[in-house]
């Protein structure tokens, strides 16, 4: 375990803890263990909420294959005293290696650097609800589908 690893598991929890662990590994079977059966996640690169851990982990594959290699940094964890709500910002850092399914982006090979936020309504030490936001107007002008500013 990191040292960042650590000290988020001393301030958050460990479903947050974990769950920034499965982000960093961007592996779908990190998250299961994590997830309710009642998942719902709802994202900004897709139109329809995600319901229930099989299109979850979909979605997460779609980005692994996407976007390689792929950073997560924690900048700020917020959780509530009941462990019932989490807000984290995010900082991403990836390469765009592949066809991103949900907003149907080509691979360009371009760099992406993007801040995000998530939101995470737990139950019973299990995640039922997320919300993940990211500026998808910067992400399509860093991989060149849109004019930079």
């Amino acid at each position: 375990m990191t040292v960042e690893e650590s000290l988020l598991s001393n301030v958050a929890g460990p479903v947050p803890d974990e769950w920034s662990i499965a982000w960093k590994a961007l592996d779908p079977e990190r998250f299961r263990p994590l997830c309710a059966e009642e998942l719902r996640y709802d994202d900004d690169s897709v139109p329809d909420p995600l319901r229930g851990f099989d299109r979850f982990a979909e979605w997460i594959g779609q980005l692994r294959r996407a976007f390689s290699p792929w950073e997560v940094k924690v900048r700020r964890t917020y959780t509530a005293s009941d462990g019932a709500a989490v807000a984290r910002w995010w900082q991403i850092r990836a390469v765009h290696t592949g066809l991103f399914e949900p907003l149907d982006l080509e691979a360009t090979g371009r760099p992406v650097n993007l801040d995000a936020a998530e939101f995470l309504e737990c139950r019973n030490g299990l995640v039922v609800r997320g919300r993940g936001m990211f500026n998808a107007v910067t992400l399509l002008q860093q991989v060149g589908r849109l004019p930079a500013e």
